[in-house]
């Protein structure tokens, strides 16, 4: 059963792939520019391919005086991606990043 009422399983974010929480959180050409900027920004490591390995592998590998910090904003930035996905889906709004 799919949550989603529009006629397709594309990402509404880049319309450039099917969407999977992967793709939607981590992978997606518009959330990757935001994972970049942050991970720029505070020094922290890249997150690579998959969730299940953000609080695994990833954060083994963040500073343990900043894991607390990057927990708080990873879970932020999730949460954000997924409100703006849902925004597009349920109040047809659009996407506002252009790539």
């Amino acid at each position: 059963m799919r949550c989603n009422r529009l006629p397709s399983t594309t990402c509404v974010l880049c319309h450039s792939d099917i969407e999977s929480s992967d793709h939607l959180f981590l992978n997606c050409p518009v959330t990757r520019r935001i994972w970049d900027h942050f991970t720029c920004l505070f020094k922290i490591p890249k997150s690579h391919g998959r969730l299940c390995d953000l609080w695994a592998s990833w954060r083994m590998r963040v500073l343990p005086n900043t894991r607390d910090f990057c927990d708080l904003l990873v879970k932020a930035l999730l949460w954000n991606v997924w409100l703006a996905r849902n925004d597009i889906i349920f109040n047809a709004s659009v996407a506002p990043v252009s790539l």
